[in-house]
């Protein structure tokens, strides 16, 4: 019964080196799988603004209204949401609508567009919003205006677009979606009365 007892003993001795190695390599492969960690992609930079979210557009305009009670439209960058009437555009609104209306963000704004909107990486307690707009299937990266996002980011949210649609998560559970730049040539908007 001893000898047992220190053969078992010497056997994990043995074995603890790769049990311990085991254990670090499924710690690192988790942490790129769906174990998320933000501070990767937050900019260096101080907020260009801070303040309450107090409307939502649609899954990919936000308003944020600050300290000074200035209102914000801001335009999430690098992501590209259905349109409010195109098939899943309700859906991703009230996602994010659920998640954000009515909480303090912070969003490092990179330029404006056309329409004046900033446009903007949005942050809720750390989380970037876009990008979790994009893993969860609400949105598609946009790629179009990639180059204009922060450094580190590109990538981030084409593994994450990439993810959901193998994964066949959100608008990806759909067959063939139509991209929201594809689908805003075909219905452009009407203006007017």
């Amino acid at each position: 019964m001893v000898k047992s007892g220190i053969l078992t003993l010497r056997l994990f001795r043995a074995s603890l080196p790769l049990l311990l190695l085991t254990i670090g390599a499924i710690s690192v492969q988790a942490m790129g799988h769906g174990w998320r960690s933000y501070r990767e992609t937050v900019p260096t930079q101080k907020p260009a603004l801070e303040g309450l979210v107090i409307a939502i557009a649609d899954g990919d305009t936000l308003d944020v209204l600050d300290d000074a009670k200035t209102s914000h439209r801001i335009r999430l960058l690098g992501i590209d949401s259905p349109e409010r009437a195109q098939p899943f555009g309700k859906v991703a609104r009230q996602a994010l609508r659920e998640r954000v209306i009515g909480k303090r963000v912070k969003v490092f704004v990179r330029s404006k567009d056309r329409y004046g909107r900033a446009l903007g990486k949005v942050l809720l307690e750390g989380t970037d919003l876009n990008l979790e707009m994009v893993r969860e299937g609400l949105a598609w990266h946009y790629k179009q205006y990639a180059e204009d996002q922060f450094p580190g980011d590109r990538g981030l949210y084409a593994q994450a677009e990439s993810k959901a649609r193998s994964s066949r998560v959100g608008l990806w559970a759909y067959p063939d979606p139509i991209q929201p730049w594809v689908w805003r040539r075909s219905h452009p908007r009407r203006r007017g009365p």
